[in-house]
């Protein structure tokens, strides 16, 4: 008993907020029985690691579940997302993902705003940090009065083609513009950021 005390102390963080959501694996993976319940108890143990780390699921696909493991785009959560991350076991019904990974990208509800993804066009600019490339969405309803707003919609797009990671680490100053814009012209459609900024950075 004592031997098993002791080695109960000296776990990790990250290996008792695994620990838990294993035996707490059949609830977690069916967790629409209950969702209100196993969202709170999780988001409870995740706190315990770090207060910044979200989570999302995907659905159970020949009996596994995705589960995605995030900083929430906060950089400074980073690293305790990439520690939890290693530490996860193997597990038969979960696929552990690192940050939120690249999606294809889907049109965008914003409040009242509905926006298409083929409408939506991009610069890459010259940034102030020499490691990074700011940005330049183009909308076509957009307006300067609801700059925030189109920001908003901006990242939820960024968020998709990019994933959470490079959003982050390689994008620096992000803008939002009309395509009355004048630097329009030279503007490429959305689908095309990610394959440009690999050619440029990896």
């Amino acid at each position: 008993m004592m031997c098993g005390a002791m080695i109960s102390i000296f776990k990790s963080k990250e290996q008792k907020f695994w620990s838990w959501f294993q035996k707490n694996e059949e609830k977690i993976l069916n967790f629409e029985k209950d969702q209100d319940s196993v969202f709170k108890e999780l988001h409870s143990q995740m706190m315990q690691v770090n207060k910044d780390i979200v989570f999302e699921f995907g659905p159970i696909v020949n009996g596994k579940r995705e589960f995605v493991l995030s900083a929430g785009g906060i950089i400074s959560a980073f690293e305790d997302v990439k520690k939890l991350y290693s530490a996860a076991p193997q597990m038969d019904k979960w696929s552990v993902v690192k940050f939120r990974p690249r999606r294809e990208p889907y049109d965008v509800v914003y409040g009242e705003k509905k926006v298409k993804v083929k409408d939506v066009h991009y610069v890459l600019i010259k940034d102030q940090s020499p490691d990074k490339v700011g940005i330049i969405l183009f909308f076509d309803d957009f307006s300067e009065v609801e700059y925030d707003l189109w920001l908003g919609i901006g990242f939820s797009f960024l968020d998709q083609v990019l994933g959470e990671y490079d959003v982050a680490t390689i994008l620096g100053g992000i803008l939002v513009a009309s395509s009355q814009s004048e630097h329009f012209a030279s503007a490429s459609p959305l689908n095309k950021l990610a394959n440009d900024l690999d050619r440029q950075f990896k």
